[in-house]
């Protein structure tokens, strides 16, 4: 069975009432978001650097045969 979304779950067919809005995100939550991303993405930088040093290194040393 179809419904109709004004009046999905209201008895008697009434349109249920429209939520209000969400409040707007502060700037402050915005900025911290901000600067837990730019860390995240410095961390994600600084492992991918130490995962290529790791597949370079046995490449750089002659092998002892």
């Amino acid at each position: 069975m179809v419904q109709n979304d004004a009046t999905f779950g209201a008895p008697g067919g009434e349109p249920t009432p429209t939520p209000e809005a969400a409040p707007p995100i502060t700037t402050d939550f915005m900025s911290s978001i901000m600067a837990r991303l730019a860390h995240q993405d410095e961390v994600q930088k600084t492992t991918n650097d130490q995962l290529v040093a790791l597949v370079a290194a046995p490449a750089d040393t002659p092998s002892p045969l």
